[in-house]
């Protein structure tokens, strides 16, 4: 359909809007549910998204991960949550937009919707959540991020799903 298509090609990295997106976090939306189409997110949050999807993801070694976590003193702990609320939007942003790039049919099932949704949400709340500063910031962040892998705890079933149901258009397609 044309407007599956349209919203494939109007999130590409090269979008006039991604240049000019601001980089501050994404407005209060209320509701943070969505269809799954990015281009009904409103277009604050998707010049968030599409910013976000720009930056590059910081690297994290295994060695730096266990010197950092054995001893989960409140000082690492707070630095941990700083860089989790930096970087985990950034990281949202870049699947959003690898699943929104993919074939149209596919991006637009209702499995990868869904997916994309729980993302959205996610990258929203954590856009949102104001600068971390105490232990108090840590355990409601920390609140949070275990709501959000709660939610997205499906993500590769749903994926596996979305794929069986494009590879059946696809063959109903061919016949």
């Amino acid at each position: 359909s044309s407007s599956s298509s349209s919203s494939s090609s109007s999130l590409s990295s090269s979008s006039p809007a991604a240049s000019a997106a601001p980089a501050g976090p994404a407005p209060a939306s209320g509701d943070m549910r969505f269809s799954g189409d990015l281009d009904s997110l409103p277009r604050a949050v998707l010049d968030d998204i599409l910013a976000c999807s720009l930056k590059r993801q910081t690297g994290v070694s295994l060695k730096y991960i266990l010197d950092f976590g054995t001893q989960p003193l409140e000082r690492q702990m707070l630095l941990s949550a700083r860089f989790l609320h930096k970087e985990l939007p950034i990281r949202l942003a870049h699947r959003l937009m690898e699943l929104n790039n993919l074939p149209p049919l596919l991006a637009n099932g209702t499995q990868v919707a869904r997916v994309k949704s729980w993302y959205a949400q996610s990258f929203q709340e954590m856009r949102l959540f104001p600068t971390i500063k105490t232990s108090e910031d840590v355990a409601v962040f920390t609140k949070m991020l275990k709501d959000a892998y709660a939610r997205h705890n499906h993500v590769v079933l749903a994926i596996a799903k979305g794929v069986e149901e494009y590879k059946r258009q696809l063959a109903g397609s061919v016949r």
